[in-house]
């Protein structure tokens, strides 16, 4: 009996693999065809003509003016909360009774704390001329939020008429 030489094994990368792959399968062990794409009991396989949340470009362009809208106030509200800005800069941009309650709140808050910073704005519209819109803050390691409701002026602009501070 005749022993041929041991055929040295290839390696990829320090580890040992069998035998080289095949191109090719063997022959009878082909995979069986793959099925077409199954769809659960009671679906149908019509698609919508348009999605339920799609909005027009005009709603879109609406919304993120609205949204950088209270973006501003809002960063312009933590500013007065932080003793960082006067009351009187919200004399065009918020009610009285806005105004009187962030006099009352900038007052008790301290000087020696770190100012607050927006982690997040979220916008809700509620007519044409209204939104309620909600901002999450940070100062040190505590978190905060403030709620509101914006309306537009006669001028156009946005003016927060009532404010939670949470």
């Amino acid at each position: 009996m005749a022993t041929s030489a041991p055929r040295p094994i290839p390696r990829l990368d320090g580890a040992r693999i069998g035998a080289p792959p095949r191109s090719e399968p063997a022959p009878g062990r082909h995979a069986p065809p793959c099925g077409g794409p199954r769809r659960l009991p009671g679906t149908s396989s019509a698609r919508r003509a348009r999605p339920l949340n799609r909005r027009t470009d005009e709603q879109r362009d609406e919304q993120h003016s609205a949204r950088a809208a209270a973006a501003a106030l809002f960063r312009l509200i933590v500013d007065v909360l932080d003793q960082r800005r006067d009351t009187g800069h919200l004399r065009r941009a918020a009610a009285p009774a806005v105004i009187a309650l962030l006099a009352e709140r900038s007052r008790l808050h301290g000087t020696g704390t770190p100012p607050a910073r927006i982690l997040s704005v979220h916008v809700r519209p509620v007519s044409e001329r209204c939104i309620e819109a909600s901002c999450t803050c940070a100062r040190g390691e505590r978190a905060f939020a403030l709620a509101a409701r914006f309306e537009t002026g006669r001028d156009g602009s946005w003016q927060c008429t009532a404010l939670e501070l949470g």
